[in-house]
């Protein structure tokens, strides 16, 4: 009888320490839960309020070019960022090609530009581009804005109302209404003299016009992402 009591107790001092092991792993993983809730809520919190996540299709960035060349003559924009300071000028001018074996974004800045700053600074840029008909009052409000402000003076994205979207590996963000995005690093930069330009487009370098005559430096930008944002 005193051995079956004994067998009975540690049997019922088992139960009981395996229910409050249990529990204890509970809270554990309930704590867990809690904690893993608040790290998302607060995650998506600051998604909300700032550059939001938007689901991006990948692109062939060649399979694209009529539409990118197409947009050029109206306008596209070229955002850039330094130290938390984000820009966005609109450029009718810019080529797609193939150097040193990788595919090539070169776009056209002038030495006085904003933009010109924050490249120098960052060294990387991204080139939005109107695709569809879906934001096109706003995009043509954009290109106003950006084509005809310093970034010095005012915050274009803002005025402009446009929803910025981290990029994928660049730092300066995309747009979500110009959706067709290249992300590009610069490899390469080159002053374009005005002297050693064609006497034919002297025209673009007026001397009398002020922040008109001044030099572009073309920027060699390698496309390192290339996708269409679809949310």
């Amino acid at each position: 009888g005193g051995w079956e009591a004994a067998v009975v107790m540690s049997q019922a001092e088992a139960v009981k320490r395996t229910t409050l092991e249990a529990r204890a792993s509970n809270a554990v993983t309930t704590d867990a839960n809690i904690f893993i809730t608040l790290t998302k809520k607060l995650a998506l919190n600051k998604i909300d309020s700032g550059r939001r996540l938007i689901l991006k299709r990948e692109i062939e960035v060649f399979d694209y070019a009529g539409a990118i060349y197409s947009a050029l003559p109206t306008g596209v924009l070229v955002v850039t960022e330094a130290e938390e300071c984000i820009n966005a000028m609109t450029i009718g001018w810019g080529s797609l090609g193939i150097e040193w074996g990788t595919n090539i974004f070169t776009i056209y800045v002038r030495a006085s530009r904003f933009t010109h700053e924050l490249l120098e600074r960052s060294g990387e840029f991204v080139v939005s581009v109107p695709y569809g008909e879906e934001h096109a009052s706003k995009v043509k409000k954009a290109l106003g804005i950006c084509g005809s402000r310093s970034g010095r003076d005012v915050d274009k994205i803002a005025q402009s109302k446009l929803t910025i979207v981290d990029s994928e590996i660049v730092q300066p963000p995309a747009i979500k209404e110009f959706p067709l995005t290249l992300e590009c690093k610069v490899v390469f930069s080159q002053p374009q003299p005005v002297n050693l330009i064609n006497s034919r487009f002297k025209k673009f370098y007026p001397t009398d016009a002020e922040g008109n005559a001044d030099n572009h430096v073309a920027y060699y930008g390698e496309i390192v992402k290339a996708y269409i944002i679809e949310g």
